[in-house]
């Protein structure tokens, strides 16, 4: 079933209400957001009515109100935009080329709770996202795991995924953010006992690297450091033999707290092979619906996730 009027969103409270909140402050959202809407199918309003569902309970919990949700999706539109502006004028990141702290941004409960809240709700307004998440949910339906662990948790939306289908005796959450590490077990205690999950805050690097596993999540990491090819490294070494490592990154995807550049996703799959790792599985897309040979030229953000294994 396919939706083409907005009266259907009855059907999905939640997600109604943040859509109202979200066009009443800013109107360009709503044509843009209708667009999508009217080529929607049953799967993904569903999909958007949890993460609605989620995003309202922790805002909640924070005892924020109501407009947080709408303010920090906008400040997040709002900040790419920017960002991206400045790319394509300078031909740089503006956090590279300033030499921006980005510490500064994940030790900072306020920044982080915008930052994290906007992200969440990236996941059903931003297309990409969308197909990355149900991509992911795809590939890790039939994954054996009894240790697994994951390196940048950010909104926590992707272990909660990966908690639905396995069961690991071990799990690990490592993030450098406090704020990031709180979002997550509020996402993962809705649907999944947290009492076995042992949280870390801390720089990934500073882990045991003694201690191996069967699965490794490293989402949107790699743009966030300078030396990516370090991680990749450690992440490689953090799994077992037959252990494998979900990746997702981005090429001239310019944030403000992004402080490498891939230059199209040759570079990140040259890059992940050279540090002997095997592609099993990838996808890319772009941020907008352009030829993809015009894509590093016009400096179009592009998204890329895969499975790895050694």
């Amino acid at each position: 079933m396919y939706y083409n009027n907005l009266k259907d969103l009855n059907n999905y409270p939640n997600l109604k209400k943040i859509y109202n909140e979200i066009i009443l402050l800013n109107k360009f959202q709503e044509k843009r957001i209708n667009f999508i809407f009217k080529k929607a199918n049953e799967e993904y309003f569903q999909f958007c009515e949890e993460i609605a569902k989620l995003v309202i309970a922790i805002t909640k919990k924070w005892n924020q109100d109501f407009n947080f949700i709408s303010k920090s999706y906008n400040h997040l539109c709002t900040s790419t935009i920017k960002e991206q502006l400045y790319f394509k004028k300078y031909g740089e990141y503006s956090a590279i080329k300033n030499r921006r702290n980005t510490l500064e941004i994940y030790s900072s409960d306020k920044k982080m709770k915008i930052l994290l809240i906007g992200l969440l709700m990236s996941q059903i307004f931003w297309k990409n996202h969308y197909k990355i998440i149900k991509w992911f949910e795809n590939k890790i339906k039939n994954i054996i795991c009894e240790q697994f662990i994951e390196i940048g948790a950010g909104h926590g939306y992707f272990t909660k995924l990966f908690l639905k289908y396995n069961n690991p005796s071990r799990t690990v959450i490592c993030d450098i953010s406090k704020t990031s590490l709180e979002m997550t077990k509020s996402i993962i205690s809705e649907t999944s006992n947290i009492s076995n999950i042992t949280f870390i805050n801390k720089n990934f690097l500073e882990l045991d690297v003694n201690n191996k596993y069967d699965f490794l999540i490293m989402g949107e990491v790699l743009e966030h450091v300078y030396d990516p090819v370090k991680f990749i490294k450690c992440a490689r070494d953090y799994i077992n033999s037959n252990g494998k490592i979900f990746i997702s990154t981005c090429a001239n995807c310019a944030q403000e707290d992004h402080l490498y550049r891939f230059n199209n996703i040759n570079e990140i799959k040259n890059m992940i092979l050279a540090n002997n790792l095997i592609i099993e599985d990838d996808l890319i897309c772009s941020s907008e619906d352009i030829d993809k040979d015009s894509w590093e030229k016009e400096k179009i953000a592009v998204n890329y996730c895969a499975i790895l294994k050694k």
